[in-house]
């Protein structure tokens, strides 16, 4: 009865090992796939919402950080923890990093999502995408929401996957190449 009961648990063991293992492998292919690949932000196509001035007509930003919450996710969560954005929003204010935060509410919860923001007393703007045309455009975004998030380059190409608020793995890549960014436009101001 002893021997039965350990090996059901080394086989319970191997069993979520090989599951964690097979989706590990699932996601790591999902983000080399996506880095591949560039995005379409239709700007034009969703409805903003905020007090901050719309920050897509410039141009002039090295990074683009796309924050996206498909009809999926918890609106209602994501918006509650916006302001741990605030304290990367300099990068902004510096023309470095363009923040770019798209929520795409069931039907049901568009009106839900506009109010919680603006309760939320977060000072940066929000896209909402009404009819799902972000994703449509990009097709290529996959469905687990841990690469939601991610940073482009100036031609909209993947540089970074993943979330530097809740990861502080991500935080510290993020840094490294916002960093290296920041010394790169510095050398180019002397030339």
């Amino acid at each position: 009865m002893v021997k039965f009961r350990c090996l059901y648990i080394v086989g319970f063991a191997l069993t979520i090992f090989t599951m964690i293992s097979c989706d590990n492998n699932s996601i790591q292919k999902q983000v080399e796939q996506f880095y591949t690949d560039s995005i379409t932000i239709p700007y034009k196509k969703l409805s903003y919402v905020g007090n901050s001035q719309k920050n897509s007509l410039n141009d002039n930003y090295k990074y683009t950080m796309v924050i996206y919450m498909d009809s999926l996710s918890c609106s209602s969560c994501e918006i509650k923890h916006l302001n741990s954005w605030n304290k990367l929003l300099h990068y902004e204010q510096e023309n470095i990093v363009k923040f770019v935060f798209i929520f795409t509410p069931s039907k049901e919860n568009r009106n839900l999502t506009k109010d919680l923001y603006m309760e939320s007393n977060f000072v940066h703007g929000i896209y909402i995408d009404n009819y799902g045309v972000f994703k449509n455009l990009n097709k290529n975004i996959p469905d687990n929401e841990m690469l939601h998030c991610f940073l482009l380059d100036k031609d909209n190409r993947i540089v970074l996957v993943g979330n530097p608020i809740r990861n502080d793995e991500m935080g510290k890549l993020f840094e490294k190449v916002i960093h290296h960014q920041y010394l790169l436009n510095i050398s180019d101001r002397r030339q």
